[in-house]
């Protein structure tokens, strides 16, 4: 946040609006010079409200709040720094931690995670067959499946750039890269389970409920409004919760000749189970 306010306060200082924007403003100074000038007020005028919006957004507690989450972020430069680590320990009071197991824990799985950002695999790819094989179904993969390690040792600069590259390489979403880690990991890592649990349950937006309302108008439409409450609830948890490719979906249906037969009938309707009661 700090970082996003002062590029914006050096554009600010600069009078830099972009460059088709400067081509057209030193146009139309040779046109209407007042005019030109009234465009780079506005423009002005806009970043400095944009940067008000922010600062007023996110008060000191925010701010101290959100820059210390950068631990927990495959993305951040920050990410896997013991100070964050134990500053989101002490700012949430996270109860029953053993802070001397935690930094034993965490030195192992730092240690793990430099092994694992050596290998010839992308992080990425490692990630994703793993996520795969908690699946009921086996997707088309063309991941390579090596685990070979480089021989040769690396120094932390050598780590620090293919950590780098494979941020560009491929985008890792933080709660898998997380489960991976702590699963993977041969020992007991309960403090740092129980902090990185702690976090990850915290939702940072209502963006995620405000699917679910999506989904709902979508699903219970004018044209489907007699569906069942049960049968919306059924339809919102497949949507949301499964990735079932069609093709499997369909086989897995085939062999359920009970979920056959309940597809056929009327009782998914509200009517039939009006009637019926009456």
């Amino acid at each position: 946040i700090d970082g996003l306010i002062r590029k914006l306060q050096q554009r600010f200082r600069d009078k830099y609006f972009g460059n088709r924007t400067h081509e057209l403003l030193r146009q139309l100074q040779e046109i209407d010079a007042n005019k030109a000038e009234e465009f780079k007020e506005s423009f002005e005028l806009f970043i400095k409200t944009v940067i008000e919006y922010i600062k007023s957004y996110y008060d000191d507690s925010t701010r101290q709040f959100y820059e210390k989450l950068p631990f927990f972020s495959y993305q951040s430069l920050e990410f896997l720094a013991w100070e964050r680590l134990i500053d989101v320990v002490i700012l949430f009071k996270v109860n029953d931690l053993n802070k001397d197991e935690l930094y034993s824990e965490y030195c192992e799985l730092r240690v793990l995670y430099d092994n694992l950002i050596k290998k010839d695999v992308k992080l990425s790819d490692q990630i994703k067959l793993y996520i795969s094989s908690k699946k009921d179904y086996d997707p088309i993969s063309t991941i390579d499946r090596s685990d070979s390690v480089h021989d040769n040792d690396e120094d932390d600069d050598d780590i620090a750039l293919v950590h780098k590259n494979q941020q560009y390489d491929e985008h890792v979403r933080s709660d898998h890269f997380w489960s991976y880690l702590l699963n993977i990991n041969p020992k007991s890592t309960p403090n740092m389970k129980k902090s990185i649990c702690y976090i990850f349950s915290i939702p940072c937006t209502n963006a995620y409920v405000e699917t679910i309302f999506s989904h709902i108008k979508h699903a219970w439409s004018d044209y489907r409004n007699h569906m069942d409450i049960e049968l919306v609830d059924a339809e919102l948890k497949i949507r949301v919760n499964s990735d079932y490719p069609c093709a499997y979906m369909y086989k897995h249906l085939l062999s359920q000749p009970d979920v056959l037969t309940k597809i056929r009938t009327n009782e998914k309707y509200q009517q039939t189970k009006r009637r019926n009661t009456e």
